[in-house]
């Protein structure tokens, strides 16, 4: 069967020997900061209180951010200046969330365990990182300068929902203000409610179709999207930055959402939100700008092989460095020919 392989993120192909890390294809000077950083969330109804603590390398193209928060995996998302690698690291030490451990009956995961196990990888075109909140705000704060430049800042998903498995995510477009210097980093960023993005959101090439079924997408595809709710609101804003090197860095931010929620005889006021703080040390030495080391290999769900009409989103297999398969390799090639053969059509994507 012939298939035409489209490429509906971006129309690149990587070839082999790509290096694991920053330090030997950049010097020193090339890393703009480094920098750490604490995450506070509030969120008035239902209570919740979180904190998330994060460090990160920026260069002009590169990023990585890592991410540590109490009882889950930490989070380390890298970006080679084409992709952008999420890996999740287990930390056999870590406590287990009671309610968790008393719902599902979790346990902690043995270190021989951990250490035979390959390193979750998600392997995402392109240079946004893609997550909730406590990936997304560092991300917009200090490493979205490449993405803005070329893609404007309207396409950027809202914080506080996760893209790849809600629509709602891409409701809304954005429009802001950069700091005038050579990142462009942003100081201030409105989301409002865009009928056009409404319509085409299930559709964008970051939402995950295969998190639902035929059914769901059948459905998604005859609703009619939500009308404009005046009560929904998100801005992003720094509000007190330093300059590192003629670079205007976020030394304090914030994110509030607000919104209206319930019936309309029962509206309640809904607010979200989340203040980073953080501090530049230094140029930073290229450690995070690098997969971390796996001596099991990965096993790397790969975003790059997205199908136009049938619902593949994405390729699993294992490897010793996702870094090294280019988009056509013949193994990868292959994998995604046989999921494009065998996964039905989108009903989304049904002309109409």
């Amino acid at each position: 069967m012939n298939l035409l392989i489209r490429r509906t993120f971006l129309e690149i192909a990587l070839t082999g020997g790509l290096v694991t890390g920053l330090a030997s294809r950049c010097q020193a000077k090339d890393i703009a900061f480094r920098a750490t950083g604490t995450l506070t969330c509030d969120i008035n109804l239902p209570p919740r209180h979180q904190v998330i603590n994060y460090e990160l390398e920026v260069s002009n193209t590169w990023w990585g951010i890592q991410i540590s928060r109490a009882e889950s995996p930490t989070t380390r998302a890298f970006c080679d200046g084409t992709n952008v690698y999420i890996t999740l690291l287990f930390n056999p030490e870590a406590k287990i969330d009671p309610a968790i451990q008393q719902r599902y009956g979790a346990q902690p995961v043995a270190p021989e365990v951990v250490a035979r196990a390959p390193v979750p990888c998600y392997l995402i075109p392109g240079t946004m990182a893609l997550g909730d909140y406590s990936l997304h705000l560092p991300w917009l704060a200090n490493c979205s300068s490449s993405y803005i430049k070329s893609h404007g800042l309207s396409p950027i998903p809202v914080p506080w929902s996760a893209p790849q498995r809600s629509a709602e995510a891409f409701y809304f477009a954005a429009t802001g203000e950069p700091f005038a210097d050579d990142l462009g980093l942003p100081k201030l960023v409105h989301w409002k409610f865009s009928p056009e993005n409404a319509k085409t959101a299930i559709n964008r090439i970051e939402y995950m179709r295969e998190v639902h079924s035929l059914e769901d997408r059948q459905e998604q595809s005859n609703r009619t999207p939500r009308v404009d709710n005046p009560g929904d609101e998100t801005e992003y804003k720094v509000l007190r930055s330093d300059l590192v090197d003629g670079i205007n860095v976020a030394q304090d931010y914030v994110m509030i959402h607000e919104s209206l929620a319930g019936p309309a005889e029962k509206r309640h006021a809904i607010t979200m939100t989340v203040k980073g703080h953080q501090t530049v040390v230094g140029r930073g030495t290229g450690e995070l700008l690098a997969l971390p080391q796996s001596n099991a290999g990965y096993s790397v769900t790969d975003h790059r092989f997205r199908h136009q009409t049938q619902m593949v989103d994405s390729i699993f297999y294992y490897t010793n460095s996702p870094l090294a398969a280019g988009f056509l390799d013949e193994r990868l090639q292959l994998i995604y020919s046989k999921r494009v053969e065998t996964q039905p059509l989108d009903p989304a994507a049904i002309p109409r």
